[in-house]
Parts: structure tokens; C-alpha cells; sequence
């Protein structure tokens, strides 16, 4: 993903929206994978808990980021932003 002149805002945008939703996606089955082989004890303990609620901080994150740079995809040339 490379943005350079060739490449409109827009598009930068647009393909910077699409890898972070990708990126949030792996994250999601990482976090299922995880979830799936903690054993009944690790689900029980708070540091690991607090392990995976920080990945699904960032997976949220990736997330969230993805949408603003899409609405930034398709708005900035409305709004002035170039």
C-alpha cells in the first residue's frame, strides 16, 4: 500500500480504510484462536483476561480507524480536504 502522487487522497484513503479492516480481521481470529486454547484455569485468571481484552482494544481501534479513514475516502474532496 503505497500512496504517492499517482494516487489520490481519496484513494489513499480509501485503500488505507480497506488493509486496517483487514489487519482487524486477522486480529479477530487471533483473538478466537486464543480464546479457543486458554484452558479452563487461564480463563480464570485476570492477567490473561486483561492480555486479551488489550487485543481486542487494538482490534477495535483498527477498526474504528478504518471508518474514519473511509468517511475521509469519500468526504474530503466535499470538504476541502485534498
Amino acid at each position: 500500500m503505497i500512496c504517492n502522487n499517482q494516487v489520490s487522497f481519496e484513494g489513499c484513503m480509501y485503500r488505507l480504510s480497506e488493509h486496517l479492516e483487514t489487519l482487524a480481521n486477522q486480529l479477530s481470529a487471533v483473538e478466537e484462536t486464543l480464546c479457543e486454547a486458554l484452558t479452563p484455569e487461564q480463563k480464570q485468571n485476570d492477567v490473561d483476561i486483561t492480555k486479551l481484552q488489550g487485543l481486542d482494544y487494538i482490534r477495535q481501534s483498527l477498526e474504528d480507524c478504518a471508518l474514519l479513514s473511509l468517511f475521509m475516502s469519500s468526504s474530503s474532496e466535499t470538504d476541502g480536504l485534498h
